[in-house]
């Protein structure tokens, strides 16, 4: 049993702590962030949720159980992983390779450099994110 000011307190930090998720991991390609830290960030806001409100009320609210949901995050995040990576291979560059793509300036963002390394970061947020959270439903038990 949690206090009204504690479910109050994660009602308006958890969005905040997701949208600062966001922020790092667009900006990881040219300054620090990217999926590591972005997927610590949002298991860390899913924590205080599990805090404030509990395991049952936040299954009951995903429909769906946490180790069932924790695993299809990381196969998803793996299996993004290994397609990123292995593309490159079809036509006949290494491993890992990266493609970049200039978008015309837009109105109030400029000239966006989009890079095929984000495909794989976001793997990385997946992989990161349904690995944390296993630990942490594990940990909770």
């Amino acid at each position: 049993m949690t206090t009204l000011i504690t479910r109050t307190a994660a009602r308006i930090v958890a969005p905040l702590i997701f949208v600062t998720a966001a922020i790092l991991f667009i900006q990881g390609h040219n300054s620090i962030g990217g999926g590591f830290v972005s997927a610590v960030l949002i298991v860390s806001a899913i924590a205080l949720l599990y805090i404030a409100y509990g395991t049952s009320d936040l299954t009951r609210l995903l429909n769906i159980s946490p180790s069932t949901l924790n695993r299809r995050i990381l196969v998803s995040g793996l299996l993004l992983i290994l397609i990123t990576g292995s593309i490159p291979i079809l036509f006949n560059m290494p491993f890992l390779t990266q493609a970049f793509l200039i978008l015309p300036p837009l109105p109030f963002l400029g000239e966006l450099k989009i890079s095929g390394a984000i495909l794989f970061d976001l793997g990385v947020l997946f992989t990161v994110t349904g690995s944390l959270l296993s630990i942490l439903s594990g940990v909770s038990r």
